[in-house]
């Protein structure tokens, strides 16, 4: 776009590349003051009030849906909350690993964003989330998260209505990869059968009460990715 400048003076235009991009600046410079371009000089600890921390992953193995799966887990308190599916064979065809590793992280932090307020509401001393430290094994999900600048249609789709939504709720979130051998919980929460079982059985063994949180059908729906 700034080359382009020196384009314009001799009667040329600027590129769709670059008009989309500008469009995009002036999209999150007029309109929002939010994620992603918001200020963040500190981030809270994990240990804060209204902070919570967030495990998610999905897997994608084509040909056995038993271990095809999405799970994702928080502690709060002495509570293990954590969600967990099973995908479709439409939707693993359809829709790739990074793709369905950003839903999974976006469904996770809904529902328990969701989880959260409604037991506040219900009358629990519990204090209102403002940050959300997302941890995903996935780069694509990553990058597209943090950077609000995904590459294809799908990846764009799930961001913007992850920044609306948080841009509602007074939300910050920030992404991190994790490496798929620290993330083995929400592994197992993901495939399903016995290893799902036996993350249950650990987070069990740390003494944590176990509760699984209900995803609500709009955000568990893929539906409304198919044309984007």
């Amino acid at each position: 776009a700034l080359r382009g400048g020196s384009a314009l003076r001799f009667g040329k235009v600027l590129s769709p590349l670059a008009m989309r991009e500008l469009e995009w600046w002036e999209a999150k410079l007029g309109t929002q003051l939010g994620v992603p371009l918001a200020s963040r000089k500190e981030w809270p600890s994990s240990s804060e009030a209204g902070m919570l921390v967030v495990y998610g992953d999905a897997s994608r193995e084509l040909g056995n849906l038993r271990e095809s799966g999405f799970g994702g887990w928080c502690i709060i308190g002495n509570t293990f909350y954590y969600i967990e599916g099973r995908w479709s064979e439409g939707e693993m065809l359809l829709h790739s690993i990074n793709v369905l590793e950003h839903h999974t992280t976006d469904m996770l932090t809904g529902s328990m964003l969701d989880m959260v307020a409604a037991r506040i509401a219900a009358g629990e001393p519990l204090a209102p989330v403002t940050h959300v430290h997302e941890f995903t094994d996935n780069t694509g999900a990553e990058h597209s998260s943090e950077r609000g600048k995904p590459a294809s249609g799908q990846m764009h789709a799930i961001v913007a209505r992850r920044y609306a939504e948080n841009l509602e709720r007074r939300v910050f979130t920030h992404t991190e990869r994790v490496t798929s051998l620290d993330n083995d919980v929400a592994d197992g929460l993901s495939r399903g059968g016995a290893m799902q079982v036996n993350a249950l059985r650990m987070m069990a063994s740390l003494g944590l009460r176990i509760q699984r949180v209900p995803v609500e059908p709009w955000r568990r729906s893929m539906d409304w990715l198919r044309n984007a």
